[in-house]
């Protein structure tokens, strides 16, 4: 599942998103490859019922509405695990479980490894 909006600079900012830094793009067949794959998923198209949804989870789980718009567009379509750095790791919303993908980091300093918990 993908939100985007897609605007005049789509491939700039992209490239730049894809790539965590604004000092040298990606290449157009990185980005062509990139869009490809986003092609193939699922979109989510929110609908007047879907944001009176939303609106049902915010106020019942008392997060903002852009993550209610997430937890709605994620439950509906059939989704199980939302991976997110914004929502709480191990939360549940219904069906849905949040797990917070950089969680566990390791770093290495020095030839010693460190486990990050964030």
């Amino acid at each position: 599942m993908v939100r985007a909006a897609i605007h005049s600079k789509s491939r700039v900012s992209l490239q730049r998103v894809c790539d965590g830094s604004t000092a040298q793009p990606l290449s157009i067949e990185h980005t062509r490859r990139l869009l490809q794959d986003y092609l193939s998923w699922d979109i989510m198209v929110n609908t007047p019922e879907s944001v009176m949804e939303a609106l049902a989870i915010e106020h019942r789980y008392k997060i903002s509405f852009r993550d209610a718009l997430v937890i709605q567009a994620a439950g509906t379509s059939g989704a199980t695990i939302i991976y997110s750095e914004g929502l709480a790791d191990g939360q549940t919303y219904g069906p849905l479980r949040v797990v917070k993908p950089c969680r566990h980091l390791k770093h290495t300093n020095g030839g010693e490894t460190q486990n990050w918990y964030l």
